[in-house]
């Protein structure tokens, strides 16, 4: 069953949340503002959502995300003012309750944490929504300035970046790639930046000048160090780590994937939070009766061996993400992520 779970909170962290007329918004400690699940059951009588949200690294230029949430009443709609500022969490995916849906559990969570940079009712017939534009990342209003980068000689780099952005983001916590750490500079430098996105750039770039690293294969090419956040966490990461990458099934994918430039590929799921910015994917090396890409014209005749493989074989790095969702229009395309991964070696 499609499933998502929206939180609009204060800095206190009290949650706006329907009134018992739901005319209007009241705040208390704990729970949720609209959600489809509730008590561990779906709720048939959910209100119906649309959102789209992008993913991306922080040096690439993204746009907000975009949520809508219809049927709300005119209190509601008067209040929308109030949300301005505010803690936006929303969680999607789906839960079991359907024949493909056995790793539901697994791969619906968090897809977005941000503030609201602008919340407004929206009243046309006898549709009411209450609209939500969230500047990405997360919650990075009213953060301190970014203060100077120290990046000694011979320092690694996850050390020099993580004391930097901890006197910013002092509520984050960090994680890096263990093999971040092995990426130094042979003489000291500093530079001054005044937004995460900035620094972001000059990491990535100052990373790819200094080559690929001691432990880069020949056959990847380096994508230099990359900054993503998801909820409360900074991460820093390359497509250089060493973990195992995530299987995906026959019945994931939406359609056909299909190659969008050299080396990188666009592809759909069932909307899900389990595969972020930095993953590693492989796709199915079989489909169910015929392959969905056949990797040759001889393929296309039948009982041919080709007709059992797809054309995209081997490791792929995650690059970009967007979650595209509208609860309870009945096709697939309505509630998908969409992805873009550079191919890595066999």
């Amino acid at each position: 069953m499609r499933f998502y779970d929206l939180i609009l909170a204060d800095s206190a962290g009290n949650v706006f949340k329907p009134t018992n007329d739901g005319l209007g918004f009241k705040k208390s400690a704990g729970g949720s503002t609209f959600t489809s699940w509730v008590n561990g059951k779906n709720n048939p009588g959910a209100l119906h959502i649309d959102f789209d949200v992008p993913a991306a690294p922080l040096n690439q230029a993204q746009g907000s995300a975009k949520i809508a949430v219809y049927g709300v009443g005119l209190g509601m709609i008067g209040q929308a003012s109030d949300l301005n500022g505010q803690t936006l969490t929303l969680s999607a995916g789906m839960k079991p309750g359907l024949p493909l849906a056995t790793a539901a559990a697994a791969q619906s969570g968090l897809i977005l944490q941000g503030t609201i940079f602008q919340a407004f009712g929206n009243w046309q017939g006898t549709t009411q929504t209450l609209e939500l534009v969230v500047s990405p990342p997360a919650s990075q209003q009213d953060l301190k300035p970014i203060p100077s980068i120290l990046w000694p000689a011979k320092q690694p780099l996850a050390t020099a970046l993580f004391s930097t952005l901890q006197q910013a983001f002092a509520k984050f916590g960090m994680k890096a790639n263990v093999n971040i750490a092995n990426i130094t500079q042979p003489v000291d430098g500093s530079h001054q930046y005044s937004t995460l996105s900035q620094l972001s750039d000059y990491i990535q770039q100052k990373s790819q000048e200094l080559g690929k690293p001691s432990y880069d294969t020949p056959d990847k090419e380096y994508s230099g160090v990359q900054i993503k956040i998801v909820g409360n966490t900074i991460y820093a990461y390359d497509n250089q780590a060493t973990a195992s990458p995530k299987q995906l099934a026959f019945t994931d994918l939406i359609g056909q994937p299909t190659w969008i430039s050299p080396g990188t590929v666009s592809f759909k799921t069932v909307l899900r939070s389990d595969i972020a910015l930095g993953d590693y994917i492989q796709f199915p090396a079989k489909g169910l009766v015929a392959p969905y890409v056949l990797t040759s014209q001889a393929a296309a005749y039948p009982n041919t061996p080709a007709r059992s493989k797809t054309a995209f074989q081997g490791q792929f790095w995650v690059t970009r993400v967007q979650h595209f969702a509208s609860f309870r229009q009945p096709d697939a395309d309505a509630w998908c992520t969409s992805f873009e991964a550079a191919a890595l070696s066999p």
